[in-house]
């Protein structure tokens, strides 16, 4: 599906009436240079890691351009769809692999147990991010646009998506998200009652992999990182990418990540906090081993420079686009980069009703008179 957006997005872009918004996809450049130049070993050289950074920012580029055309009505019904697939193959696995296999890349899922649905993503994991990713757009909507139609559908869509994948880490997205957001003066008595009602749940009720593995993480959190080695492993690989800016500030290079990682994570005994494979399970590890401080300053600048501008209310918008690029996820996920691109533009909040404020957010976009 994300060779199919980026071809789409190039097109759309290409054919766009009128001048481009740039935004700050300059930040891109260095990354996207060095990625060809930048070579531990050019017998080796490939352009799969020119392409993630190409596509990434592409997709910046795109939704720079077109995130004021995001509405909650739109957002709704993708959500709706999502849902219907995924209770299918919930449901009835062997019926939704009978009638989609033909149109999905792979289908891990044959059987309902510990893991739980993915509908048309390939794997539980990547279906909670997609769920996570879209509540977190439609909460921005709603704080910055003040657009808050359709959106408590939308929130309960979500949680249901997350607890039919059974997913640990879309329901830590999904944890993490939440409490970012309810963690305010405000919002203190939703972030206790949130937190309280998650607890009984989880100590009462048994949801598969997402709630062994929260509960893990709650009750004894040393021991699940040594055991469960599907969050150890994205732990491990994450730690790494802080030790390789200890090891090597300008890095490696372009090429054997796992090589590199697996020596970093030796001689700073990474094992002994978490166990997993050492793979290319987060995008901040991998280029910082490849590039080190000049990855950690386009992070600055993509992920931390606009707080500056926007105030601490858009943290837990940019904080989730940065876990979900950092501990799983493709560099190329279009999901986060669409919340990066309206972090970057937010609109001061309207005292108008929702639905003029959508009418003139689509007339009149962020950055345009």
């Amino acid at each position: 599906m994300q060779p199919t957006f980026f071809l789409v997005a190039a097109i759309v872009l290409t054919a766009k009436a009128g001048p481009l918004r740039y935004g700050q996809v300059l930040a891109f450049v260095p990354p996207i240079l060095l990625s060809i130049v930048y070579q531990e070993n050019f017998a080796s050289w490939t352009l799969t890691d020119f392409l993630r950074l190409s596509f990434s920012a592409t997709a910046y580029l795109f939704f720079v351009n077109f995130s004021h055309r995001l509405d909650q009505r739109f957002i709704f019904y993708v959500s709706l769809v999502s849902l219907g697939l995924l209770s299918l193959h919930f449901l009835a696995p062997g019926l939704f692999i009978a009638v989609f296999e033909p149109f999905v890349r792979i289908i891990k899922i044959d059987a309902i147990g510990v893991r739980g649905a993915s509908g048309l993503a390939p794997e539980p994991g990547l279906a909670g991010a997609v769920a996570v990713s879209t509540l977190a757009i439609s909460t921005y909507l709603k704080d910055f646009r003040g657009d808050d139609r359709y959106y408590w559908k939308i929130f309960s869509m979500a949680i249901f998506t997350v607890f039919m994948t059974r997913s640990g880490t879309g329901t830590l997205y999904l944890l993490i998200f939440l409490s970012l957001y309810y963690l305010r003066p405000k919002h203190f008595l939703m972030l206790f009652a949130f937190i309280f009602m998650t607890s009984m749940l989880l100590l009462n009720y048994e949801f598969g992999r997402g709630s062994i593995a929260v509960l893990g993480l709650l009750t004894n959190p040393a021991s699940t990182l040594q055991s469960d080695t599907s969050i150890g492993g994205r732990v491990l690989n994450f730690l790494v990418g802080f030790a390789s800016i200890v090891e090597r500030p300008f890095g490696y290079g372009f090429g054997n990540y796992a090589a590199s990682a697996t020596e970093i994570a030796a001689k700073y005994e990474l094992n002994s906090v978490a166990q997993g494979k050492i793979g290319n399970l987060s995008s901040f590890a991998t280029y910082s081993v490849y590039m080190g401080i000049f990855w950690w300053i386009f992070v600055f600048w993509i992920f931390v420079s606009p707080i500056w501008r926007a105030g601490m209310r858009i943290i837990p918008y940019l904080a989730i686009a940065f876990i979900l690029s950092s501990m799983s996820l493709s560099v190329a996920f279009p999901l986060t980069w669409a919340l990066v691109a309206l972090c970057h533009s937010p609109p001061l909040r309207s005292r108008t009703t929702p639905g003029r404020q959508v009418r003139e957010m689509a007339l009149h976009p962020a950055g345009t008179p």
